[in-house]
C-alpha cells in the first residue's frame, strides 16, 4: 500500500483512475467498520509515558491563523484533545513559549491553526504535540485509516489534489520504519515523527528545549505543582505535552486525606512572590532564565532536596541555560533567596 502511494506522490497522470480506485478502498474501509480519528487511549503504563513527538514550523500567518507543516497523518484531527499544538520561538535567550492553539483545518502534512486570543504565532515558529505509543496504530492500520480519510474528503472533489504529495509518501515511509522501534524501546520518549521542517532527525536542533521540557515532565509526573512559577505561558503548552500517563501519574502522586479529598499543599510562598524575589535579584538576566530560576526556586521549596547544590546543578544543566550550572554567583543568590522565603513563612 505505501508503494502505491508513492507512486501516485510520483506522477500527476492518471488521477480519474486512481481516484477510482482509491474510492473503491474507502469502500472497503467504511465495510470493515474503520474509524478514521485516532485510536482511544488505552490502559495507561504507570511506568513509562512511551511518548513520539511530532514537530514542525509554521510557514505562514494571516490575521492571526497560522499554516504549519503538520498534519492529520501525524496525528492531528479537528476532534479535542488531538487538535492542540504547543507554539514555541526561537530568541538570542533561548526557545520561549508562546502558548497553546487549535487547529482548525487539517490536511495530509500540513494545517490552519484557529486564531486566538492572546497567542500572536509568527513565521518559524516551532511547533509541537506528543502522542503516547497506546495512542497510536501499528502499521497497516495507521496507513489504512489516513489514505481512507484522503479518499473520503476528495470523493466529490473534480480532480485528485497533488498539493504535498511526497511528503506525504515520505510520511507514511517514516510511520512505517519507526513504529516497530518505538513498540521495543522503553524509554519515556519513544522517538520523533516530524514535518518536513525538522525531517531526519532535525529535531536535534532543539535538544536544550527537549530536555527542558522532558525535566519539567518528569517533575510533574512524580507530583510537583510548581510550574506556575515558571510563568503562564510554560503552565499552557506544558499542558499538551505531559501526555496522558504523566498527567495520571501526577494526580496518583497527590497527597490524600483519610477521606479522599485532596491535602493541602506544604506552605510555600505564593508563586507571583517567588517571581518578584528572583526577578528583582536577577533584574540583569534575560526572562527565559529568570523564569527558569523562579521555577527552581519554588520546586526546590516544594521538594526539599538533601543537597540543595547538587539537585541545583542538576537541573540547570537539564535546562536551556546549562552554562549558568558554573557560576557560583547563580547558586548563592538561589540559596539566599530560598533562606530569605523560608524564614518569611
Amino acid at each position: 500500500m505505501i508503494k502505491q502511494f508513492q507512486s501516485l506522490s510520483s506522477t500527476d497522470s492518471d488521477s480519474t483512475r486512481g481516484r477510482c480506485c482509491l474510492r473503491r478502498l474507502a469502500r472497503v474501509l467504511l465495510l470493515l467498520g474503520t474509524v478514521v480519528t485516532p485510536c482511544a487511549g488505552q490502559e495507561i503504563e504507570t511506568e513509562r509515558s512511551g511518548l513520539v513527538y511530532s514537530i514542525g514550523r509554521i510557514e505562514k500567518v494571516s490575521r492571526g491563523s497560522a499554516l504549519m507543516d503538520l498534519g492529520d497523518v501525524h496525528g492531528l484531527t479537528l476532534v479535542s484533545p488531538f487538535n492542540q499544538v504547543a507554539i514555541f520561538r526561537a530568541t538570542s535567550s533561548g526557545y520561549i513559549p508562546v502558548g497553546v492553539v487549535r487547529v482548525a483545518e487539517t490536511y495530509a502534512t500540513f494545517s490552519r491553526t484557529r486564531r486566538t486570543s492572546g497567542v500572536s504565532p509568527e513565521k518559524g515558529d516551532v511547533v509541537m504535540f506528543v502522542r503516547e505509543l497506546s495512542q497510536l496504530s501499528d502499521t497497516p492500520v495507521h496507513r489504512d485509516r489516513f489514505i481512507g480519510k484522503q479518499v473520503i474528503r476528495n470523493s466529490n472533489a473534480s480532480s485528485y489534489s497533488t498539493f504535498r504529495r511526497p511528503d506525504t509518501a515520505r510520511a507514511l515511509t517514516d510511520y512505517q520504519f519507526s513504529y516497530p522501534k518505538w513498540e521495543r524501546r522503553r524509554a519515556r520518549v519513544l522517538g520523533f515523527y516530524n514535518g518536513p521542517s525538522f525531517a531526519e532527525g532535525g529535531e536535534e536542533l532543539l535538544s536544550p528545549l527537549l530536555n527542558y521540557i522532558d525535566m519539567l515532565r518528569e517533575d510533574y509526573r512524580i507530583g510537583r505543582n510548581s510550574l506556575p512559577a515558571a510563568g503562564t505561558a510554560w503552565d499552557r503548552v506544558m499542558s499538551v505535552l505531559y501526555g496522558e500517563t504523566a498527567e495520571a501519574q501526577h494526580q496518583a502522586a497527590q497527597p490524600v486525606a483519610a477521606e479522599d479529598t485532596p491535602l493541602a499543599a506544604a506552605p510555600r510562598p505564593a508563586d507571583r512572590d517567588i517571581r518578584r524575589v528572583v526577578r528583582d535579584v536577577f533584574f540583569d538576566r534575560t526572562l527565559e532564565e529568570q523564569n527558569l530560576l523562579a521555577y527552581l526556586v519554588a520546586t526546590m521549596l516544594e521538594a526539599s532536596p538533601g543537597n540543595q547544590e547538587v539537585w541545583f546543578r542538576q537541573k540547570i544543566l537539564s535546562s536551556q541555560f546549562p552554562e549558568m550550572s558554573e557560576e557560583e554567583y547563580v547558586l548563592e543568590q538561589v540559596l539566599l533567596i530560598m533562606r530569605t522565603l523560608q524564614e518569611d513563612l
